[in-house]
């Protein structure tokens, strides 16, 4: 019988604006908080970045992200605090805002 799921993917920076990478371990926390919350993930590895190029004030940005995919299978708002998680872990602390570094 077909169950009723919400997918959720999360695009993840793998540089910090100034150019250094983030942690490897940051990933990792993302990746045990999604098996806790959903019971698992999908990751596409760092080594393999997608590859994003974005227009702001007639300004050219480059990124480079992973994208991370997890089911809901019991179909409960669970995926906000899992934003909340996600924003003290990769934004606060590190970078106020994050905008994807300037083409050079």
């Amino acid at each position: 019988m077909p169950q009723i799921a919400r997918q959720y993917d999360i695009y993840l920076p793998i540089r910090y604006n100034d150019g250094r990478n983030i942690p490897e371990t940051l990933f990792f926390q993302v990746e045990d908080e999604l098996t806790l919350r959903f019971g698992g993930s999908t990751m596409i590895q760092r080594k393999n970045p997608l590859r994003g190029v974005w227009l702001f004030q007639n300004q050219r940005y480059i990124d480079e992200i992973v994208i991370v995919t997890t089911i809901d299978f019991r179909y409960v708002l669970r995926f906000f605090p899992l934003l909340f998680f996600l924003i003290k872990l990769f934004l606060l602390g590190k970078e106020k805002v994050w905008l994807p570094r300037k083409e050079r």
